[in-house]
């Protein structure tokens, strides 16, 4: 199913290096202090990270930083590398994050867009975003005025003897605070691009239980869903359901307008479970033998009509009934995911002697589904 999902965010991620990608951009544009800056740039193991971080070197040094190779040749300010991803095959989804440190007391944080990219250009474009943001960064321009991180001068004299206190008039020296972390992104809507909207295509089993007969079928559906909020969203998925044969059959179209509640609690949980009520606006049509009713051969008010002729074997009714559900949603990233879920429904025929059959569907479905 990962391969499924990569092939369908390949366009999207092509948009991410496009032609424009095959000619090196410019070298980002440093202030002239940022210019001979002197920064060792730290980041994990991992190869993705090993790449990130060389290209976060190249561009600091095109544009006129000194990278510090040597771990122990003195540097103005330390850059951590960190990368929060989901990868689906050749297409990872995510964000580049860099710290920047001095004896280590944080400076700033910097972060790339939250986009989605091929694997073989992802670590030249958030490398490139990154440079920008640190150099528009006024903390990491601060940094040129200062001595370089890691240095101890000797002292050239012994200590002298405390010096009085300053005059009342002289205000204290301004002590910058340091940047507190960053938080967790805000959880807004679900979807690629934070729409809410999503297209679902459902394919499952369903269980129809009659007076006359329980035989199984299919259920198929085609819906949207419609986030109402960051965990609440409306399902309109039109739905057909199908089990038997003969005067043992049943079929089902219906509407079901839906509310759903999810257990959603960050904006790229894999997992989603949810909950969800709706209600079901159906027109049935079921053999006689599946409603345990006698087929008289006599035409009735309950009887189906079909191009002018009436079948006499076969009851229809429109029915209105409430369907809960409940199901997870697994999510390859912000635009694919897979819906597992179940529903129950329930329809009740009256003959117009005033017989009546009840019909209970249990419906249990996958639906692949585009989030937009």
């Amino acid at each position: 199913m990962r391969a499924v999902a990569a092939a369908l965010l390949v366009a999207a991620a092509a948009g991410c290096a496009g032609p424009a990608a095959s000619a090196p951009p410019a070298p980002v544009g440093f202030s002239p202090g940022l210019a001979g800056l002197r920064v060792r740039v730290r980041r994990a193991p991992t190869s993705l990270d090993q790449e990130v971080g060389a290209a976060l070197e190249t561009e600091l040094a095109r544009g006129g930083a000194a990278v510090a190779i040597d771990d122990r040749a003195p540097a103005d300010a330390e850059v951590k590398v960190s990368l929060d991803l989901r990868a689906v095959g050749p297409v990872v989804e995510g964000i580049a994050t860099a710290t920047v440190e001095r004896d280590g007391a944080l400076i700033d944080r910097v972060s790339s867009a939250l986009d989605v990219y091929r694997r073989d250009r992802f670590a030249a474009l958030v490398a490139r975003q990154l440079a920008e943001a640190l150099a528009r960064s006024p903390r990491v321009a601060g940094l040129a005025s200062g001595p370089p991180g890691g240095v101890i001068a000797p002292p050239a004299a012994p200590p002298p003897i405390a010096a009085p206190p300053p005059p009342p008039s002289a205000a204290p020296p301004a002590i910058a605070a340091p940047l507190p972390p960053a938080g967790p992104p805000s959880l807004g809507r679900s979807g690629r691009f934070g729409m809410g909207f999503g297209v679902e295509l459902q394919i499952g089993w369903a269980q129809v239980f009659a007076p006359g007969d329980s035989p199984a079928g299919v259920h198929l559906a085609l819906g949207a869903q419609i986030d109402m909020g960051p965990r609440a969203a409306v399902r309109l998925p039109l739905a057909i359901v199908a089990a038997g044969s003969g005067t043992g059959s049943f079929a089902e179209a219906s509407f079901v307008p839906t509310y759903i509640y999810r257990f959603r609690n960050q904006a790229d949980q894999t997992l989603v479970p949810y909950v969800g009520l709706g209600v079901k606006l159906a027109f049935v049509d079921a053999g006689r033998q599946l409603l345990g009713r006698p087929d008289t051969g006599v035409k009735s008010p309950d009887s189906c009509t079909r191009r002018h002729s009436v079948d006499t074997s076969e009851d229809c009714a429109f029915t209105v009934s409430p369907e809960p559900t409940a199901g997870f949603e697994w999510h390859a990233n912000r635009l694919f995911a897979l819906d597992v879920a179940g529903a129950y429904s329930f329809a009740h025929l009256t003959s117009s002697a005033g017989l009546v059959s009840w019909i209970h569907v249990v419906s249990v479905y996958v639906g692949p589904r585009l989030s937009f």
